[in-house]
């Protein structure tokens, strides 16, 4: 699947297909035997749960909706969680789920994170001027000794 801008191509490993990203689109795909513009009908046997049908063209008619998503993956635990809180394991590469479809990803592991971040966890304060928002705030942290204060500004990057 392509990765960037609207369009992209979808491939059932039999046929290549266009997409728009957030469009139904349908597609037709032979899955035995063939008939041809010249009306030149080839049979094949399919298999269905329950049956075999011999001498058959059997195709498929499918309605496809390609939507981007964003995803959050845990390289600790291998579990990659979607905004629905869905969580499949990471080098899966695919998921079924009979509410939503099926979820496909593309995951490539970064050798060097894009930002460092510092994380504190103790008593602090907080101030700001929105109480909604935390950017452009002030964090005071108080050190062990009395004399030791640090501020920092939170931004957005």
């Amino acid at each position: 699947m392509q990765e960037c801008g609207e369009d992209g191509v979808f491939d059932d490993q039999r046929s290549k297909y266009n997409f728009t990203l957030g469009v139904a689109t349908s597609f037709t795909t032979h899955l035995q035997g063939l008939l041809d513009t010249d009306n030149w009908c080839t049979g094949g046997t399919y298999q269905t749960v329950s049956e075999e049908l011999t001498w058959q063209t059997t195709t498929a008619v499918y309605e496809v909706t390609v939507i981007k998503q964003w995803a959050r993956a845990n390289e600790v635990s291998g579990m990659l969680t979607m905004s629905l809180r869905i969580m499949v394991p990471l080098p899966d590469k695919s998921a079924p789920d009979s509410m939503e479809g099926t979820f496909v990803w593309d995951y490539s592991q970064e050798s060097c994170p894009d930002t460092l971040v510092q994380l504190y966890l103790g008593p602090m304060k907080v101030l700001t001027n929105v109480s909604a928002l935390l950017v452009g705030g002030l964090v005071i942290i108080d050190g062990p000794k009395k004399d030791q204060v640090e501020g920092l500004k939170l931004t957005e990057t």
